[in-house]
This record gives C-alpha cells, structure tokens and sequence, in this order.
C-alpha cells in the first residue's frame, strides 16, 4: 500500500484557492454587471468587447480549477495513489492565467502610451516584457504536460519564478510610469484636478501593489516550500485580482469625475496627454487625442474664472 498523501497539504489547499478565488470572481462579475448597465455608454465597441472576452477567460480559468478539485475530491475520492498524479487541468489553468495577465497589462500600457503623448518606447517595454512572460508560461505549460507526478513539479521551477519576474517587472514599469506623468500632469494648472489625479494614482498603486505583491509570494513559495500546492493557492487567487483589477479602474471613472470641483468636466473615455487650448467663449480645454480604444483615455475642461 503506497504511503498516504497529507490531504491537507494537497488538496486542502487546493479548495481554499479555489473558494477564496471563486469569491473574487464573485466581485468581478459585479464589477462587470455594473459596467454594462452603469458605465459602458461613452465605451466603443472595442473595449465593450475586451470586457466580454476578458471575463470570457476568467471563466474559463475558474472552471478548470473546480474541475481540478472536483478530480480528485469526487472523481478519485479515496484514491490516495491519484493524488501524486498531476491532471492536465492544473497545467492548462496557468496558461490560462498567463492569457489573463498579459491582457490586462497591455491595456495598461496602451493607457500609459496615451497618457504619454504616444511615446511609443513605454508601449515597446511593456510589450516585450508581456511576450517574454507569455514564452515562459507557454513553455511552463508545455514542460507540464509531459510531467505525471507532483514530485516532478521541481523542473518547472525555472519556468514559472521566470514568469513571475517578468510580471513583477511589468506591473512595476506600467506603476512608476503611471504615477509619473500623472503627477506630472497635475501640475498643469487647474485648481479642482489635483483630487482627482491623486485618486487616479491611488488607484495605479493600488492595482499593481498587489498583483506585485502575490507574485513575490508565489516566488517565495515556490523558493521555500516544499509543498507545490501553497505556489497554486496564491496563483489561483492571483489571476482574480488581475481581472478584478481591470474591472475597478473602469468602474472607477465617474468616482473620479465627481472629485473634480469648480464646474469641472473630468472624463476618462480615453486615457490621453493633450495641449491646452482655449475656444472662443474663453473656456480653457485640454483636447484628446483620437485613438481605437475610446474608453481608455481622458478629457479636461475648466471654465475660465
């Protein structure tokens, strides 16, 4: 008779992922349902459909982790020999994640790129290292497949903290960037914009705090642990936040055009670095400029006093 398998070790942990991520999945469908019935009308269709495709992922990803647990939970129930087989769904859940990750990152950068007056070297970065992750996921899921035990999980070890890095690169570069020219854009001038740029970056430290933050546990993890299943606790819950993350700065819009004061207009249908310019009424405007994905950028405009 094979040894037993701690349970608690192994699956234990897998149900409190997928419990705690199912939660946050709870949340974004919220966050979604009030997008389309609160704050989609100014959207394109582009970004109505990268919602629709992105929460289209999610799912995807959640019912691969309840079909994980259910395998062994149901399928395999007593069966303790199964629980040192791996399953492909495991695998597959990571690439699926990686798919996640990535989007909401480059919707970030294409933001970034906006609101830097389309310098395209911030979009180049981000890209690279959006592709770089995605290899190290690909080649993670690849290596995974061909593996049928747990105990084998040490040579995708490299694979995966390569990924991680790469994703705590780009969640840093697309925050310290953010930060930078909207603190740079609040010196403009306007006497009720600084609330609002403020918020704005709370929001971008906020977001990329602690998708950083579960991807160094996860590297951790997967450094000092010797159980595989703790990396995939926070993984699981990791990928939520990433979409999660998505939906709330989206939701967040007229959270911030409310902070604006003195007859201001602030919209943030598109994500944009503008000249001031001044029309014939003597109201003082911050022209956007046009781009395919409308609802990522914003519009200044203050009456003149």
């Amino acid at each position: 008779m094979p040894a037993l398998i701690p349970v608690d070790n192994f699956l234990g942990i897998a149900l409190i992922g997928l419990v705690l991520s199912t939660i946050v999945y709870g949340i974004t469908c919220l966050l979604v349902f009030s997008y389309y019935t609160k704050y989609s009308s100014r959207d394109g269709l582009f970004l109505k459909t990268f919602v629709a495709a992105l929460m289209t992922l999610d799912t995807f990803h959640l019912a691969l982790l309840v079909m994980f647990v259910y395998h062994y939970s149901v399928t395999n129930f007593g069966d303790y020999v199964s629980l040192q087989r791996s399953t492909w769904t495991v695998v597959v859940q990571a690439l699926v994640g990686g798919i996640v990750q990535v989007l909401v990152e480059m919707f970030f950068a294409y933001r970034l790129y906006n609101l830097a007056g389309k310098k395209i070297i911030f979009l180049i970065i981000i890209a690279i290292l959006c592709l770089a992750k995605l290899t190290t996921t690909i080649g993670f899921t690849v290596i995974g497949l061909g593996l049928d035990a747990f105990s084998l999980a040490g040579k995708l070890q490299a694979w995966s903290i390569s990924s991680l890095a790469l994703a705590i690169a780009c969640d840093t570069v697309i925050a310290v960037f953010l930060i930078y020219y909207l603190r740079k854009g609040s010196y403009i001038g306007f006497k009720g914009t600084h609330r609002a740029i403020n918020l704005l970056i709370t929001y971008a430290l906020n977001t990329c705090l602690l998708t950083s933050i579960f991807n160094i546990v996860d590297v951790i993890m997967w450094i000092k642990s010797d159980t595989p299943m703790l990396y995939a606790l926070f993984y699981f819950i990791l990928v939520r936040l990433y979409s999660c993350s998505f939906m709330s700065t989206l939701n967040s819009r007229d959270t911030v055009r409310k902070e604006m004061e003195n007859r201001e207009l602030f919209t943030m249908s598109q994500f944009a670095a503008a000249p001031a310019t001044q029309s014939q009424n003597g109201t003082l405007k911050l022209a956007t400029g046009s781009s395919d994905l409308s609802s990522a950028a914003w519009d200044v405009t203050q009456s003149k006093v």
